[in-house]
């Protein structure tokens, strides 16, 4: 894999996350749109409203919305009633600037990618936080690591835990 489909599927995964947060009530229950069904917003996906996935609508807020692995996946996105739904919600014209720029050439330099990681990754968080929800190893509600654990890295960094403390907080 070379540089940008990293930072692409990186960008994704925090678009995702993003997604399916903005769309869960503050119990961290998500609805699918085309379903209806309730589901953990970690058990959810960010579908499209359009089929194809192309850069110009591949990180799209407007028309991606919290849908069920079986919507999605199993039946291809439901995009007859995504689409139905979606052109009701956002207005008939700009779903269809949408579309019409669905297929144009549109490619994404490393830093493009890199600030729109940074604007997800801080979008979803601060959506997490005001939710209480918890995003994988990142705590939205109090620190990660007290100080005394940090410091006892620091005096004994060959220790495991202390080199995946030591490895966190450099990241941070």
């Amino acid at each position: 894999m070379d540089k940008k489909s990293i930072l692409k599927k990186k960008c994704w995964d925090w678009f995702s996350k993003y997604i399916r947060i903005r769309d869960a009530d503050d119990n961290g229950m998500c609805t699918c749109y085309t379903c209806g069904k309730k589901y953990p917003w970690k058990k959810m996906q960010a579908g499209h409203g359009m089929g194809g996935r192309t850069n110009n609508i591949l990180f799209d807020e407007r028309i991606v919305r919290a849908q069920c692995y079986g919507c999605n996946i199993r039946q291809y996105g439901r995009l007859d009633e995504f689409g139905d739904k979606l052109r009701k919600e956002i207005g008939e014209k700009t779903y269809s600037d949408i579309l019409k720029n669905k297929y144009l050439t549109r490619s994404y330099s490393n830093a493009e990618l890199n600030e729109m990681i940074e604007y997800y990754k801080n979008k979803a968080i601060e959506i997490a936080h005001k939710k209480s929800l918890f995003i994988d190893n990142i705590q939205t509600r109090k620190r990660e690591f007290s100080k005394n654990s940090i410091i006892i890295a620091k005096m004994f960094p060959e220790r495991k835990r202390s080199k995946e403390i030591l490895k966190k907080i450099k990241k941070t």
